[in-house]
């Protein structure tokens, strides 16, 4: 059995990337787009980071994948910094649903933004999201993982059964320290 050259295939699957998307958009443009996913198993995540990641999930569960994408910057722009949309009032929320590039899903804006006030909160007592989650010992053992899925889905709006093992398998790829923002 031939072990499979995973950076063959890799360099293969980026040559297809960039042959069939620079028909659409600037070669230069689709290489600054992927080069975060070369390195993404080393990449450090700030607290910031953390939380756009929960924001994307929020938005992509029960949405069809291209249409959250395509409106993707426009979440950011609204959601995407945890300070600030921790602050957010219902005169916020109302500006929100009255973009037309906006997702208007008031139940999911409703949802980054309590999910924004607790993001704050377990930064404020453990300095980091990356040291709530690793005080849980998600990584340790299999009851370590179980107590951090049901604390996740317990303290954040929008993360269920199915989309709380999204987020964790997008957060677990990160095995460098975080960075404080």
């Amino acid at each position: 059995m031939r072990m499979t050259d995973y950076k063959e295939l890799f360099e293969s699957i980026e040559k297809s990337l960039f042959t069939e998307g620079s028909k659409t958009l600037p070669l230069k443009q689709i290489q600054e787009r992927l080069e975060i996913f070369k390195h993404f198993e080393t990449r450090e995540f700030s607290d910031s980071d953390y939380y756009q990641i929960l924001v994307n999930v929020v938005f992509y569960s029960g949405f069809k994948a291209a249409t959250v994408t395509s409106k993707l910057e426009t979440v950011h722009k609204h959601l995407g910094d945890f300070k600030t949309v921790a602050n957010y009032e219902s005169k916020d929320i109302e500006r929100i649903l009255a973009d037309e590039n906006m997702i208007r899903h008031s139940g999911k804006i409703k949802a980054c933004i309590k999910n924004a006030q607790v993001f704050r909160s377990i930064i404020r007592k453990n300095g980091s999201f990356r040291n709530y989650v690793e005080k849980l010992n998600g990584k340790e053992s299999e009851e370590g993982f179980v107590q951090l899925k049901e604390e996740l889905k317990s303290r954040f709006s929008w993360l269920g059964e199915v989309t709380v093992y999204h987020f964790l398998s997008i957060i677990s790829i990160n095995r460098g320290k975080s960075r404080e923002v």
